[in-house]
């Protein structure tokens, strides 16, 4: 019996050993990546990402000296970046004390690793630094901010300001953007916060995600580099994959040494994570829904480059001609599941660099922090090579979208057409009025207000707008007249008959009533902007907004914000204030 034990001891010793693994994987087609070399290739541009690096021990510091090492070596030609979780385990609290002075200690020795780098640097938040979650992170992320800007004093080294969420976009040379953006704002519980985007432009995550999706668009002829935090893809357990470790010893995810078997028991918890998670889990249905508006906005794009942390390991991954880079072990190491999906994916502390040749070649490199100076580079790919392709320009476009006249005809709509039968069942409502084609001028935004320029979209749920800009800073919206419902209706019932039906009663609403309001207004001696109908054709002061904006009918309006002192419709008022679009 004693054998027995000490046999299954051993077995045991050796199962633990081949679970915790920290050798890289590489799938088929990456097995021969070191075959490939950046040597006598000129940089553009080189960008370091680390991430979750807020764990102060002495493996953690190994790896700071080793960003100190590489950065030193590499010149002021490129980019850092600190992708969240910069302070374990809740972030920085305004009030002197124990978790304070801890949290200065752990933010402290990621800032003295880029003290004397004269290149880019830049930390943006994640859950941790978010308070985890709770009361209060709105606070935390702020005094984080705050702190670390004293600190370097280096101008604006947070990003994005002010617990907003972006995007940022900032230009890292002419053909390369870097886009930033805190994807804890999404998740976090608005409700525990009084203040919660009080000093945000944007205020719901609809609008969040059009904006995102504009950020994109505006940018698509240029190289891209997403960060986030939270990752897009992962074969790590926040998105749900874990190795049979986890299934027999789960208290190895409280402590690391708690090597205690619990089969069968202890399924319980990956499993729960798996398949319902908590807001910090793929499997949650607010992350669920942050991946989908990160997808969508960028859908159109190839070869944008995500960077995230989150997930404490290093992976690569390729979708769709898609690169997710996960770099999440500055501090901290767990498990990555192996998958066709995943390129490269390893359970180590280190560091990923992706360089931008002047050839238009685009590299990502992983580097394992093992002690020694420079590290131990264990992982290279090509991620692109598309040669950079400027926008048109204005008279390009002017070629393109030629204005020939002042007005056109037009119908309001051509979706709320009925038999009698419908009619009967859901009302014959405007349906003639919205189908009628009727004359209406046309916008040429170069002509309007000595020259419109479109600044973003608004935040409407139903609408399309675009808001723009005239040379005296007074703004001008545009707000499509047909209705977008879809955002109305319940997640669940995206793909079924209840988005028609929604979208059919629209029909309701009479289509061009905007335009009775002023008379109205001035009548009862009440503010009022001035709405016009408006055929806004594709054009060249549209820009890259075209296939956003272009060809539709909508009402085009004063926009009650900021300096009106010439304008009695709005009381020649010199300090407008807007509740937003």
């Amino acid at each position: 019996m004693k054998k027995t034990i000490n046999l299954l001891s051993v077995l045991l010793l050796i199962f633990i050993s081949a679970c915790t693994s920290t050798e890289p994987f590489y799938n088929n087609e990456n097995k021969e990546w070191n075959k490939s070399s950046l040597k006598g290739k000129e940089v553009m541009h080189r960008i370091y990402c680390i991430g979750d690096a807020g764990k102060v021990d002495t493996t953690s510091k190994s790896t700071m000296a080793l960003l100190t090492n590489l950065l030193n070596e590499d010149g002021t030609n490129g980019t850092v970046l600190f992708l969240g979780d910069n302070i374990y385990p809740i972030g920085m609290p305004d009030e002197e004390g124990e978790i304070r002075t801890a949290a200065e200690k752990a933010i402290n020795w990621q800032m003295d690793a880029i003290k004397n780098y004269d290149g880019n640097a830049w930390f943006i938040p994640g859950n941790h630094d978010w308070k985890q979650g709770a009361k209060g992170g709105l606070d935390y992320v702020q005094e984080q901010e705050k702190y670390v800007e004293e600190y370097l004093n280096r101008g604006n080294s947070f990003i994005p300001s002010d617990a907003c969420p972006g995007p940022d976009v900032i230009n890292l040379t002419d053909e390369l953007v870097l886009i930033a953006v805190d994807t804890q704002w999404w998740l976090h519980n608005w409700n525990k916060e009084k203040k919660m985007n009080e000093h945000c432009e944007i205020q719901t995550r609809q609008d969040f995600a059009k904006q995102l999706q504009d950020a994109i668009t505006v940018n698509k002829h240029k190289k891209i580099i997403l960060a986030v935090h939270h990752p897009i893809y992962s074969q790590g357990q926040h998105g749900g994959h874990y190795k049979l470790k986890d299934h027999i010893f789960p208290l190895t995810e409280l402590n690391e040494n708690l090597y205690i078997p619990l089969p069968g028991l202890g399924s319980i918890y990956p499993l729960g994570r798996k398949y319902f998670g908590s807001v910090q889990d793929f499997a949650h249905p607010k992350y669920h829904y942050l991946r989908k508006a990160v997808l969508k906005a960028t859908k159109d794009v190839e070869d944008v480059v995500f960077v995230s942390g989150h997930e404490h390991n290093l992976q690569y991954l390729n979708v769709d001609n898609q690169h997710f880079v996960v770099s999440g072990s500055g501090s901290k190491v767990t498990q990555v599941v192996n998958s066709k999906k995943l390129s490269y994916g390893q359970a180590t502390k280190g560091i990923s660099r992706i360089t931008y040749l002047k050839n238009n070649e685009v590299w990502l490199e992983m580097i394992e922090s093992d002690g020694s100076k420079n590290g131990k580079i264990v992982y290279r790919k090509l991620l692109s090579n598309k040669e950079y392709q400027a926008p048109p320009t204005y008279d390009e476009l002017a070629k393109q979208y030629p204005i020939t006249k002042n007005d056109t005809v037009i119908e309001g709509s051509t979706l709320y057409g009925a038999n009698k039968f419908k009619r009967s069942m859901l009302g014959d409502h405007y349906r003639d009025l919205w189908a009628t084609p009727f004359e209406v001028s046309i916008a040429d935004l170069s002509s309007e207000h000595g020259g419109l320029t479109p600044i973003k979209r608004g935040g409407g749920f139903q609408t399309v707008s675009l808001r723009t800009q005239a040379p005296n800073k007074q703004q001008y919206v545009f707000r499509s007249i047909d209705k977008i419902v879809i955002k109305l209706v319940p997640p669940l019932m995206e793909n079924t008959f209840v988005v028609d039906l929604v979208q059919d009663q629209i029909s309701a609403s009479h289509p061009f009533a905007a335009v009775t309001i002023p008379k109205l207004a001035d009548a009862a001696n009440i503010y009022h902007t001035n709405p016009q109908l408006v055929y806004v054709p594709k054009q060249a002061a549209l820009g890259s907004f075209n296939n956003i904006i272009g060809e539709k009918l909508y009402l085009y309006e004063e926009r009650p914000a900021g300096n009106w002192n010439e304008a009695q419709f709005f009381g020649n008022s010199k300090k407008i204030v807007n509740t937003g679009d």
